[in-house]
């Protein structure tokens, strides 16, 4: 949301940078509070939604948002600096898929570990870190803390009347993600309370905008892929925990600077790659193809250089729950959530 509210804002403004920025994020800002508010609304229909939408028109765009933003837009940073990005990339390989240990006795080093310490070393080695940038960020490195924007954000409410054409379907489109996410999650083996699920991924949001956060708490695609690596909801808490104080104390800055875009790349591609294991149904023909084809060409051709391309190709998840309604489809998944 934050890139498809903010973006034309700021690209349109005609004052300066300084001031565009700012307009750009008060709008993101009501726009993150509405994308809430719609999620909280629609948790009254979530089970009436996904009793009438097909199973692909769910879990397919999770494997088309693998496939284009975790996936091919990390793998060009690898391209960006190939001493550097290739050699992370084939640790990848080594680590995840070759069954390669690396540790002494009981302790196995972490895959992901290790493709960081490669990626930083070849960073440094190779100029693609400087030290400066360093410097820069642990300047940033002090005490932030939460901060009351409320007032400013309900001053500027009216900032976001033009751009509704555009913070409306995303703000469905982030809670059909949500809707993503729980049949991923039910298929997986669990399933969890539509309604409760999504009125606190609203309430968390607008709460989220209160405090100058254009980011909504969404839920995260992958659950599929961290019940295999035997995470449970302690997981999820220590995330919490760890960004709480990352944050509040600017620390994301500093290892930033020190873990270059080149070795972070290759580890969100293959680890998020296995979400795409929970759009596993059977293609019983043509109709399955088309239905599949059009969910993920809406989530690759979403990329934010054009917003209105891309609100208008959000549309294609509707036509395929047309298409399932009037062609008989045989889909193994189901798409009911308790």
């Amino acid at each position: 949301m934050f890139i498809y509210s903010s973006d034309p804002v700021y690209f349109s403004s005609t004052g300066t940078p300084a001031e565009g920025f700012a307009k750009a994020y008060k709008v993101a800002l009501v726009a993150n509070f509405i994308t809430g508010f719609i999620s909280t609304v629609l948790a009254l229909f979530g089970t009436l939604i996904l009793e009438y939408v097909p199973a692909s028109a769910l879990l397919v765009p999770i494997a088309g948002i693998g496939f284009a933003f975790l996936g091919i837009e990390q793998i060009t940073n690898c391209l960006a600096a190939p001493i550097v990005g290739y050699y992370t990339v084939i640790w990848c390989f080594l680590g995840w898929y070759s069954g390669i240990r690396v540790g002494f006795g009981k302790y196995r080093c972490p895959e992901a570990l290790q493709v960081i310490i490669v990626g930083v070393i070849l960073g440094w080695a190779t100029g693609l870190n400087e030290r400066q940038t360093v410097t820069d960020a642990a300047d940033l490195v002090k005490w932030w803390g939460p901060a009351w924007s409320g007032n400013e954000l309900f001053e500027d409410f009216g900032l976001v009347r033009d751009y509704l054409g555009i913070v409306i379907p995303i703000g469905i489109s982030a809670t059909a993600s949500t809707l993503m996410c729980l049949v991923s999650a039910k298929n997986a083996g669990d399933p969890y309370p539509v309604r409760e699920t999504l009125i606190t991924d609203g309430i968390g949001t607008m709460i989220a905008s209160l405090f100058g956060s254009p980011f909504g708490t969404v839920i995260y695609i992958g659950h599929p892929a961290y019940k295999r690596s035997g995470a449970e909801s302690g997981y999820s808490v220590a995330n919490g925990l760890i960004y709480l104080v990352m944050s509040w104390f600017g620390i994301l800055a500093l290892i930033q600077s020190i873990v270059n875009q080149a070795t972070i790349g290759p580890i969100v591609l293959f680890g998020r790659y296995s979400d795409n294991s929970g759009t596993d149904f059977v293609f019983s023909g043509i109709e399955d193809s088309l239905l599949s084809m059009f969910t993920v060409t809406s989530c690759y051709y979403s990329w934010p250089h054009d917003q209105r391309g891309s609100v208008e190709l959000h549309a294609f998840p509707t036509l395929c729950c047309l298409c399932h309604w009037f062609v008989p489809v045989r889909f193994r998944l189901g798409n009911k959530c308790d």
